[in-house]
């Protein structure tokens, strides 16, 4: 557990101390790393990158960096190094290629050592040849391209101190964006409100899948998450419970979950959901079986001999925490942990 002293105030009159959520999480090489909302009593935002790595059968999580706002979401690069994208359209990275023009390095928190250098740079999303104001709300990278799903329900990748448009699902007065942007065998896939399942064929060019929903119900349809499905076809989990995979350029109906799903990892060559009241195997036949109930469960990852989900409605209010299923030859429970309290 990480213990952290956001209080920047040199008085000394007491402050109340902030309260943390998590906001995203990924894989960057063998390890997991999540970023942290601060709020503070005024309710400003800030946010902490952290690292974590497993020693016996806790993880180990270490602060790397402090960012004043708000970061929107993460992604680890082929090379091991660590993107984040914050509310405010700063691009963070500790990547040694941030040395270059227009990046500036950020300032260590005055209570933190950092162990590396890491920089930021705004990032200016480009449409029709002028500026737009967007929200980012998801990050992947894939050859070489960083891909940016945003609220506005466009795609977005990066060149240079730009993000070009790489499709437009955007829909005047309609809510809801990018959930997700996953990498399988077949492809790079984005998820997301409006029932939006986009095939990327190439750079610059998505085309949709068609859903298992009548065409009129599809503005109300919240794909959620996805992942790679047993077959390497594409999986998606779908608000309300419901488990839907790809074949070729439709989506049919997998399974049904009597629980509202909020995040799909392979683990140890099987699929699981996580969802509000639990963990659920998910099988290529449709079968769906409960194997950890009592859990409130957010987004989850494979993290090799552990399963790793957000702590959903962690018991002590205002701290941050995960779920942990650590599973080998030798071991096989659930662990949940703090990740950081003040």
């Amino acid at each position: 557990m990480t213990e952290i002293d956001d209080n920047l105030n040199t008085t000394e009159a007491p402050t109340p101390s902030p309260q943390y959520q998590l906001a995203s999480l990924t894989m960057v090489g063998a390890n997991p790393w999540f970023s942290v909302h601060s709020t503070d009593s005024e309710g400003r935002k800030s946010s902490w990158i952290i690292s974590a790595t497993l020693e016996g059968e806790q993880f180990n999580a270490q602060l790397q960096v402090w960012v004043p706002e708000a970061i929107q979401a993460l992604a680890g690069d082929a090379k091991g190094f660590v993107w984040a994208i914050t509310v405010n359209d700063q691009l963070i990275t500790n990547s040694p290629v941030a040395t270059n023009d227009g990046w500036t390095s950020i300032e260590p928190h005055p209570h933190l050592q950092q162990s590396s250098q890491w920089f930021q740079r705004r990032l200016r999303f480009e449409l029709q040849g002028q500026p737009a104001a967007e929200l980012a709300g998801c990050l992947l990278w894939y050859n070489e391209d960083l891909l940016i799903g945003t609220f506005s329900r466009r795609l977005y990748r990066l060149e240079g101190a730009m993000a070009v448009l790489e499709d437009d699902g955007h829909q005047p007065g309609k809510l809801g964006g990018i959930n997700d942007i996953v990498a399988t065998d077949q492809g790079v896939f984005a998820v997301g409100y409006g029932g939006t399942v986009l095939h990327r064929e190439q750079r610059g060019q998505w085309s949709p899948l068609q859903g298992p929903w009548p065409q009129e119900a599809a503005p109300f349809v919240n794909v959620v998450s996805a992942a790679q499905g047993l077959n390497n076809d594409l999986w998606a989990i779908v608000a309300g419970g419901s488990v839907i995979a790809s074949e070729g350029d439709v989506l049919r109906p997998l399974a049904s979950l009597p629980a509202e799903p909020l995040g799909i990892t392979g683990f140890q060559g099987e699929r699981y959901v996580s969802t509000l009241d639990g963990c659920y195997q998910v099988f290529s036949d449709g079968r769906a079986t409960l194997v950890k109930d009592g859990l409130v469960m957010g987004r989850a990852i494979d993290a090799g001999i552990a399963l790793v989900a957000f702590d959903a409605e962690p018991d002590e209010l205002g701290t941050a925490a995960i779920h942990v299923w650590l599973r080998s030859r030798t071991m096989d429970r659930w662990v949940t942990q703090v990740i950081c309290r003040s």
